[in-house]
């Protein structure tokens, strides 16, 4: 924990004086360590010359019970006092005893040379130094000291060692953390709100993963802060790690898959499978601050890849959000000591409410939308109900029909029956958003019956591919069958196809109808393709594709749209 003694440094050199007047705190930075266990290492005249001086962030009880000593001169010790009683404040996940000059002022669970002779004790403690015990000269401070309950092995057990005025241990760790809950609280309340969207629209997956993305940071904030509300015993300071870890990772996922999701959806799999792919090296790093780190990181490559796609398609808030995200990398290497307990939440604070506005906006963008393309559908389908009772269209039906009762009733009442059986469909569909794929091809083929009959001539639908539980759009198909019946002139009959194919959540619908030798020069607008369009549009929003191009003696149109 090389970020609690960077915080610690930096906090007192907030609080302190100028170099005219008293220090306020004294921070141990090394240590004379020994790996025997005698009690006479507690006597403040033992000879300890030949000990080995070890930097305190690299000393290691693990498995072990140890001795070590500091010193410190009585007259800063002195300065110190003079306002507040003194605390030495140690924190490490291991059991100890604490002896100041030569008098026991406190332990912290009970330290063993085995697990079993070990009592475990809290991370965080702070010692009492009464007054009576400080010389003017020097004092020394040593410290019984082991670690054998820990279920795995850490980088630096020892996290910080310093003397300053009485308090409760975990007060200045709640001081460290204090600015990142404030950015926690407002993401939380972005997260219930974007949850909630997704409860009202279940193909809103943005909204969904930047709420598991806010709710993931509450929870690795919530695992950090647990340090400084709770005072429990080392072994538990494992468990924090992990839940460290793992909202972490939760996070990171959330975030690259919200990026690809917005700026890059046919390049999901692949911005989400670089994260955590480079995710997956933290597993060989020593650390758990390391791993944590360089998880976040990953993931953050991962989202700016996404974000880079989408500024090159020009998507709107692409180049926005990859220029927060590369803040964020710059805020990391600047400080990347204080990255992790601060820095992250404060940047992500920032980048989650930069996102949402994003989301929002995007969310109206796409309501609105919504709402023009739905009085266009119903500009469009009245427009398509016109065309159908036309008087061109029904003088030439009803002429048609007029023949065929004189000359054969019994196919005249078959007409009859078609263009009542097609007029009512079209009426019944005409007002909903979806209808099942099989009741728009059998639309189709009361139409090209009565085609059939009024031509004399036989019109046909050919199918393949399954069709059961698929829906669609009212009329699209018909309408693109009318198209073909507007641009080419059909002497002889025809045969129109009608393919479908269903992979994963996604419907493809082909249709191909055959050029006629006289035919006219297609054209890709009109009421026709508009209204089919539009009518994709309201039920499926961008989530649909539409293409089209001859192809042989047929025109080939391929439309395919996302389902639930």
């Amino acid at each position: 924990m090389t970020w609690l003694r960077a915080f610690i440094v930096s906090f007192f050199c907030l609080v302190g004086v100028s170099e005219t007047q008293a220090k306020t705190f004294h921070v141990f930075t090394s240590s004379l360590v020994s790996e025997t266990d005698t009690s006479i290492f507690a006597d403040p005249g033992f000879d300890d010359s030949n000990w080995e001086e070890v930097s305190l962030d690299r000393f290691d009880p693990q498995g072990k019970v140890m001795w070590f000593r500091a010193r410190v001169d009585g007259r800063d010790l002195m300065q110190l006092n003079e306002t507040h009683p003194l605390g030495l404040f140690l924190f490490a996940l291991a059991s100890r005893e604490v002896y100041f000059n030569g008098e026991k002022i406190g332990a912290t669970g009970s330290p063993g040379p085995t697990k079993a002779e070990e009592t475990a004790g809290a991370v965080d403690a702070v010692y009492f130094i009464p007054e009576r015990l400080i010389e003017p000269g020097e004092n020394v401070i040593a410290v019984r000291i082991s670690s054998h309950h820990l279920p795995s092995r850490v980088m630096a057990p020892f996290h910080a060692m310093f003397i300053t005025a009485y308090q409760q241990p975990n007060a200045l760790i709640k001081q460290a953390y204090l600015p990142a809950i404030f950015a926690g609280g407002a993401i939380g309340l972005g997260a219930f709100y974007f949850l909630g969207l997704f409860t009202l629209n279940r193909r809103d997956y943005a909204s969904l993963s930047l709420s598991i993305l806010a709710l993931a940071i509450i929870g690795q904030l919530s695992a950090e802060a647990w340090r400084a509300f709770h005072l429990y015993d080392y072994p538990l300071h494992m468990l924090r790690l992990w839940l460290v870890l793992g909202f972490a990772l939760i996070a990171g996922a959330a975030l690259s898959v919200f990026a690809a999701h917005l700026f890059a959806p046919k390049n999901l799999r692949l911005v989400f499978g670089i994260g955590a792919g480079l995710a997956l090296v933290s597993v060989f790093l020593p650390g758990y601050d390391s791993k944590t780190v360089f998880v976040i990181l990953s993931f953050a490559l991962a989202a700016l890849i996404a974000s880079a796609i989408g500024a090159r398609s020009q998507r709107k808030g692409a180049v926005i959000t990859g220029l927060a995200i590369v803040f964020f990398f710059v805020v990391f290497l600047a400080d990347p000591w204080n990255f992790l307990d601060v820095n992250y939440y404060l940047m992500m604070a920032a980048l989650v409410f930069a996102l949402f506005i994003l989301q929002i906006r995007n969310l109206t963008h796409e309501r609105i939308k919504k709402e023009e393309a739905a009085l266009q559908a119903i500009r469009l389908r009245h427009e398509l109900l016109r065309k159908q009772i036309q008087p061109h269209f029904m003088m030439n039906t009803l002429t048609a029909l007029a023949e065929w009762i004189e000359q054969d009733p019994k196919t005249g009442v078959a007409m009859i029956d078609a263009l009542s059986q097609e007029m009512r469909l079209l009426y019944d569909h005409s007002e909903k958003a979806l209808i099942p794929l099989e009741e728009e091809l059998a639309l189709c083929r009361h139409h090209l019956k009565v085609m059939s009959l009024r031509a004399d001539a036989n019109f046909s639908l050919l199918t393949s591919g399954h069709t059961k539980d698929l829906t669609c759009p009212p009329a699209i198909i018909l309408t693109l069958i009318e198209n073909a019946f507007t641009h080419n002139e059909y002497r002889s009959g025809a045969v129109f196809e009608i393919h479908t194919n269903r992979d994963q959540h996604r419907v493809c619908v082909q249709c191909l109808t055959p050029i006629a030798e006289t035919a006219a020069s297609c054209s890709h607008t009109g009421a026709g393709l508009a209204y089919v369009k539009a009518r994709l549009t309201e039920a499926f929003a961008d989530r649909w594709e539409m293409h089209s191009a001859r192809d042989g003696a047929h025109w080939k149109t391929e439309t395919s749209w996302q389902d639930s």
